[in-house]
């Protein structure tokens, strides 16, 4: 075990000048913080500040740049429910909210390419499914002529049975 004068030994010796040194600028720096604070907040209060007004103005145009996209069906509050039998952009529109329409008037205009590609897309399709049925038609005249030979071999009894049957 140490003992208590050996510990003591160790201890830093601190004097009471040091201690006091201190203390005052713990207290001198938050009094002065607080005075200038005072100071500023006393300059600043008294005097008015000048405000300009400016009126205001309706600027016409601004709403072009707006772009909403959007999906759904239009719907009249009264009378018809209009929609779209195809999806798409629309890209001009005719009528405002409001105005009476007659049956057959255009509302409004959607972008034509969905539509255009759709109609390529068929087209490409329909082309094919054209190329597969010629080839389907060949080969069942190829497959005729060669059930006629075997039908006449066999019976020319210069094939065999089983020969006109798998043809």
């Amino acid at each position: 075990m140490v003992d208590k004068a050996t510990l003591d030994g160790l201890r830093i010796a601190r004097t009471e000048v040091e201690t006091r040194r201190r203390t005052p600028w713990l207290v001198i720096l938050p009094v002065a913080l607080v005075l200038i604070a005072a100071g500023a907040w006393a300059l600043t209060r008294g005097s008015a500040k000048e405000v300009r007004v400016a009126p205001a103005r309706v600027v016409a145009g601004q709403a072009r740049g707006a772009v909403l996209n959007a999906s759904g069906y239009v719907t009249a509050r009264r009378r018809a429910t209009v929609s779209s039998k195809v999806t798409g952009k629309v890209t001009e529109i005719f009528i405002e909210e409001g105005m009476q329409v007659r049956a057959g008037q255009v509302l409004a205009r959607l972008d034509a390419e969905y539509a255009a590609r759709g109609l390529a897309l068929a087209q490409a399709e329909a082309q094919a499914a054209q190329s597969a049925l010629e080839e389907t038609r060949v080969r069942i005249r190829e497959a005729q002529l060669d059930f006629d030979r075997a039908q006449k071999l066999a019976s020319s009894e210069i094939a065999s049975r089983a020969d006109a049957d798998r043809a």
